[in-house]
């Protein structure tokens, strides 16, 4: 049946102490563990009331915390309590005991009362913040997740504690300034880069959540599913949900040369040259749609017309073909590419330059593409920059003039959103994504519901960071076990599965301990339907971090998947009380409920997991929940939901956006 969820007052069976420790927060607990320095020592004569006595179950209670028994930890502490009321160490511990095993309330209250007589105790402030936190009261967290970082600017688990105190409270901004201190305060720089990727991961997949969740029928919904769609190579959904924001937005800077872009993969010339050629009607300087129209041109095997385009783009702005790396989008055959380059003229400026290093890369000659590059960039040099004029910033922004367009928005006082939004797709523009992000974070806040472009972009500028991050891994340690994970989720972003299966067991090779590993290829196996796999991964995963409530959570979510109702709310319930704000393992403990029959609590978890509907099945679970206790209102309006999201969603794409949400 796998492994089993501790039962009693503690996460941790007294024989698998160290097994079932929370990694992370094991270790911060250990480091944080106070002494019992402040009992007297033992003397000939009897000790005073409570001393010797207090002393030694103060001893048992620091060595039962640091083996990961809890509950006996509670119970030593609490005695020491009662002997010696006034021993801050004693309450800091019982705090910290009460905190390991999810009583938030209770280690609040002991902290609170440590914060207050001894304010200099740091660790009181920190697990106050910790707790809070998982209370889902991340306001009353901040100021004592601040004070501890006063103390220990290097305590990588509060700064990440504190971003997601900014997070909870839509303050993205605060949460990117954390992330990024984190990642200077850590002396790993592969691991630091690793961790800053995964954090603007997953933070992108927070808000491209809640774009497609919240706002499913803006146009940039639609592109954001698009995009994702195209990251897995599913170009033909992919168009197919371009055209569907197109329908309903067909004014969006960029949205024709991103639907032509996903044609001109798939080989659709036609489609692709009309949207290429609508991008051109609403922005003739548009180098996306210059481009591709010289791509096309190529594809036809007409190589003047695709000079002549290439020299469009040159006369709009030059420096911007300095940065273009990803010409052409699809690969020409070789013999073609060559034969394409002998039909150019023999002479000409930077255009042809352009050209011919492409197409002689193309080719396979690295050595004349490199040539012909430098002479692009020499050309570019010689080229003055266009007069920006006295255009304004929308203007300048449509010429590809982003540095000049950001600083005449930099000048001004005060920004409003629109003004925001822009500055972001500048800063994009000149390959500024940090401040991009921080453009367009701040144009989300004060809103009462998040402006779906401003969602849109920010997504796309952390995808875009997360990326260079893990190529940094690459470069610092391109033999590491970090490399082959990352591996593992690029193959499973595109369903690679055999291949990510692959990559993830050579890392698992290079680096047996790391529980993370074997949560991720739980996940990938239980998505699979493949259970028995994914019961040996995630019984190894808990074996190495028993109170991980992520582990927790895919266990649960396997035994929900195996019809394993009690073992399944063992599992889910124990992940939901170690981490109340893990919200993705409310509809599955919601649905072992609803399975078990105890159809009110199933209600509850239900309607708290509703943020993550994507295509309706919560709310078909609710409409059952509410349906089998004859709530006949509430079950209608469940149902409608569900059938309204159903026939949003597109069958044939579902599953990849299905598999790319819940895996993030």
């Amino acid at each position: 049946m796998g492994q089993q969820p501790p039962s009693g007052g503690s996460p941790a069976a007294p024989c698998q102490a160290q097994k079932m420790s929370s990694a992370r927060i094991a270790a911060l607990a250990a480091g944080c563990l106070l002494s019992a320095a402040g009992l007297p020592a033992q003397q000939a004569n009897p000790p005073s009331p409570g001393g010797e006595a207090a002393r030694s179950r103060f001893l048992a209670g620091q060595e039962a915390l640091q083996e990961g028994r809890y509950a006996v930890a509670e119970s030593e502490y609490r005695e020491v309590v009662r002997l010696a009321p006034g021993l801050a160490e004693a309450r800091a511990n019982l705090g910290l005991a009460l905190f390991l095993q999810g009583k938030y309330e209770g280690s609040v209250a002991e902290f609170r009362r440590v914060a207050a007589e001894r304010p200099e105790i740091s660790a009181a402030h920190l697990f106050l913040g910790l707790a809070h936190l998982r209370l889902g009261s991340p306001g009353e967290a901040i100021p004592h997740l601040e004070r501890s970082l006063k103390d220990g600017p290097d305590n990588l688990e509060a700064r990440r504690a504190l971003a997601a105190c900014h997070l909870a409270r839509e303050d993205f901004a605060g949460a990117l300034r954390e992330y990024q201190a984190a990642f200077s305060r850590n002396p790993d720089k592969t691991d630091a880069w690793f961790l800053l990727g995964q954090e603007y991961t997953k933070l992108m997949s927070e808000l491209g959540g809640r774009l497609m969740v919240g706002q499913p029928d803006s146009p940039w919904a639609s592109r954001l599913a698009a995009d994702t769609l195209g990251l897995s190579q599913a170009w033909d959904a992919a168009a197919t949900y371009f055209e569907t924001a197109l329908s309903a937005g067909p004014g969006l800077p960029g949205l024709h040369s991103s639907a032509a872009a996903a044609y001109l993969r798939l080989g659709s010339l036609d489609p692709a040259e009309r949207h290429f050629r609508s991008e051109l009607d609403r922005n003739p300087a548009s180098l996306e749609a210059r481009l591709g129209l010289a791509e096309i041109a190529l594809a036809r095997g007409d190589a003047g017309s695709a000079l002549a385009e290439v020299a469009a783009a040159w006369d709009s702005n030059a420096s911007r073909l300095a940065r273009v790396e990803d010409f052409p989008l699809v690969p020409i055959p070789s013999g073609s590419a060559a034969a394409l380059a002998d039909a150019l003229p023999p002479a000409g400026g930077g255009p042809l330059r352009f050209l011919r290093a492409a197409l002689m890369g193309a080719a396979g000659e690295r050595e004349r593409a490199a040539e012909q590059a430098s002479l692009l960039l020499a050309a570019i040099d010689g080229t003055p920059p266009p007069d920006p004029g006295a255009r304004q910033a929308g203007e300048l922004c449509r010429a590809g003039l982003y540095e000049q367009c950001a600083g005449l928005l930099e000048s001004r006082p005060s920004l409003s959103r629109g003004e925001l939004l822009l500055l972001g797709r500048a800063y994009l523009g000149a390959g500024r994504p940090e401040r991009a992000s921080i453009a367009f974070t701040h144009a989300l806040r004060g809103a009462s519901e998040p402006l779906p472009e401003a969602l849109y972009w920010t997504v796309g500028t952390l995808r875009s960071m997360a990326d260079h991050c893990f190529r940094q891994v690459e470069v610092l340690d391109p033999g590491s076990w970090r490399v082959h994970q990352l591996r593992a989720e690029a193959h499973r972003q595109r369903h690679a599965d055999d291949e990510a299966v692959a990559e993830y067991l050579r890392a698992i090779e290079l680096n047996p301990g790391e529980p993370e590993l074997y949560r991720s290829l739980a996940l990938l196996h239980l998505l699979n339907n493949a259970y028995d796999q994914a019961q040996q991964s995630i019984d190894r995963a808990l074996a190495l971090d028993g109170a991980n409530p992520r582990g927790l959570y895919i266990a649960g979510r396997l035994q929900v998947a195996m019809q394993n109702h009690a073992e399944s709310i063992r599992f889910l319930e124990l992940a939901l009380r170690l981490d109340p704000n893990l919200v993705e393992a409310r509809p599955s403990l919601g649905r072992a409920y609803l399975r078990a029959g105890r159809l009110e609590e199933a209600a509850a978890q239900l309607e708290q997991g509703l943020t993550l509907d994507y295509h309706g099945d919560i709310h078909y679970s609710l409409f059952q929940a509410h349906r089998r206790l004859g709530n006949r209102e509430a079950a209608s309006a469940a149902l409608d939901r569900s059938i309204a999201m159903r026939k949003r969603a597109f069958a044939r794409d579902r599953g990849k956006l299905d598999r790319w949400i819940k895996s993030e």
